[in-house]
């Protein structure tokens, strides 16, 4: 399945996956702060698409990433493959 995202939103989503894998939720305050403010617009587009899942914690903080689709999961076993 060939999803329509842009080479960082590619990127953004691997590298997700990678912090997801290892049991951490970043939020995007920590997202900006780590990669420059344009992280915030692709993390939008990304939850626009439903290939992010995006929530807010219980006392009020920033967004935090709770998952990627099975898409996104599975758009990041393709590409996995493709580099290995």
């Amino acid at each position: 399945m060939e999803l329509d995202m842009t080479s960082e939103e590619r990127a953004l989503i691997s590298y997700l996956g990678e912090r997801l894998a290892a049991g951490d939720n970043p939020t995007e305050d920590d997202l900006a702060e780590q990669m420059g403010e344009a992280v915030r617009q692709q993390l939008r587009s990304l939850a626009d698409k439903e290939l992010v899942s995006l929530g807010v914690l219980p006392e009020g903080g920033p967004d935090v990433v709770f998952g990627l689709s099975p898409e996104a999961q599975e758009t990041l076993g393709i590409h996995r493959d493709a580099t290995e």
